[in-house]
This record gives structure tokens, sequence and C-alpha cells, in this order.
């Protein structure tokens, strides 16, 4: 069984039967614990409302960082799939813009999951869930045009948080929309130091962004972009030497773009994709 059947995009198969023959190769290859994800009904905040409120009020709090992290290449698996090999690269899911402007369809909901493995302590992949489900809870509840959803099964997600070891001074790393059957986001040792570790929730704000379809606040320089809206060097896309949060003008830029309804910006095509939930 080829894993490009798997992790991409196919006629032959329904994606929740692709992603169940995933789980079969990686039960088949390594195991069922490390493909095993957390369960939020158990692992996750016995209160939506009261963990938003905690959000909301942290928020408003400037948090300084010892050092302002980097943007580097991440690994193609998580550590709790490396035994699986990836020479195929199918599961390198860090695409481009390639010509586009990716999007999801105004008013659909992202289903994530986590993984419960791969950490160098188990209680390390609860945390780190929790603060991934607290950014998604922020961006829901700005109500930019799409929603986040943390779930229990992998073959109902659309991307799944895993632990991506030491890449130096990277914390975290995500992708943009896409057609995938099922997206990496990964959190790195970085995110964990002392630092970062208390507002971690906050640079995974960063990395949502990404796959609501922002670009760094500096892609100017990193080319391949169309400015959406004007400059905010304060943004959440934009790397300082404080833990990052989300503005004012990223809300309403961002609720701008779900909300464009043209087929091209600056002569660039808008793709609209749909999560295969």
């Amino acid at each position: 069984m080829g894993r490009e059947l798997v992790f991409r995009k196919s006629e032959e198969n329904t994606k929740n039967e692709r992603i169940e023959l995933l789980i079969a190769e990686v039960i088949k290859r390594l195991g069922d614990a490390q493909i095993a994800v957390l369960d939020p009904s158990k692992d996750g905040p016995k209160d939506a409302n009261e963990e938003l409120k905690a959000a909301t009020a942290e928020s408003k709090e400037k948090v300084d960082l010892s050092k302002v992290p980097d943007c580097q290449s991440q690994p193609a698996l998580p550590k709790n799939l490396e035994g699986l090999g990836d020479d195929s690269h199918a599961l390198d899911l860090w695409i481009g813009l390639g010509g586009r402007i990716p999007r999801w369809k105004r008013g659909v909901e992202i289903n994530f999951a986590a993984y419960s493995n791969g950490y160098a302590k188990p209680e390390d992949a609860v945390y780190a869930a929790r603060q991934l489900n607290r950014a998604a809870l922020y961006w829901n509840s700005l109500k930019v045009g799409v929603t986040f959803k943390w779930v229990a099964r992998l073959a109902d997600a659309e991307f799944v948080l895993g632990y991506g070891g030491d890449q130096g001074n990277t914390v975290a790393r995500a992708f943009f929309p896409n057609a995938n059957d099922l997206n990496n986001l990964f959190v790195y040792k970085r995110a964990f130091d002392s630092d970062t570790k208390p507002v971690m929730w906050r640079f995974f704000l960063h990395e949502l962004g990404h796959v609501l379809g922002l670009r760094h606040e500096f892609a100017r320089i990193e080319g391949g972009a169309v400015q959406w809206g004007p400059d905010d060097p304060l943004s959440v896309m934009n790397y300082r030497p404080e833990a990052p949060m989300i503005t004012a003008q990223d809300i309403s830029s961002t609720k701008a773009f779900y909300n464009y309804t043209g087929a091209s910006i600056n002569g660039v095509p808008v793709q609209l994709f749909v999560p295969d939930n």
C-alpha cells in the first residue's frame, strides 16, 4: 500500500477510508500507541467558556521573550511517526502559495486532533493540545468567518498537532489552506522553554493565522505574497521580542479577507478549499 493514497486526495476512497488506511498502516509498522490521539472530553478543559475568559484576560498582558523565535523548515514527520520513514515526502505538507491565494470557504468548521505520543513527557501532549484549543477558542470568538474544533478521532480531523522535536529557536509551524487529507501542525522543543510555555497558546494564534491563510507580516521580504490591509507591526503574524497577540487590525483584515467574494486579489487568483472533516 502506497502512502500517497493515504495522505493525499484520491478518488479511489473517501477521506475517512484513506485515514483509516493510514491508521492501519501505522499500527502495523509502529503499534497503535503511536497513532493515538487525545480525547477533548477527557483531556480538554472542563468549561470552554471559562477557558476563553482566561485567554481574554491573558491577551491584555505584554509578555517579553528571552529571544525572538526563528522561522525554519519543518521535519516531514512528527516524532511519534518517525519510524515510518518518508522517502516519497507523502507527509511533507508545508506548501507554498504557488501563484494563488488559498483560503477556506467562508462558514466552514476546521477540525483538529492532537497526538498523545512523541513528546518528552506524556503531560506535554495534553498541555500543548489545551494551548492549541485555547488559541482555537480565541479565534472562534472573533467570528472571522471560519471556526476550529478539537475532535477525538483522527479520521475526523483536517489537521493534527504533533511534536517535532528540537528545531532550535522555532516554536511551532503550520500550513496554508489546501486539499490534503491530513495536515500537520508542529510544536517544537522551544515552545516548552520557560519564557514561551506559559504563553504557548499565543504562538498557536500565529500558527492558526497561517491555517486561515495569513502570511507573515514581513511576507513582502519572503516573496510571493499579496498585501491585504494596512501594515501592522504589532500583528499576530509578526515576530517581536514579546508573545504574539491578535490586534484589532488583524481582526478587521481577516474578516474582510473571508468576506471577500472576488475571484482574484491584485491579479492573483483566490483558491477556496472546503475541509473534508
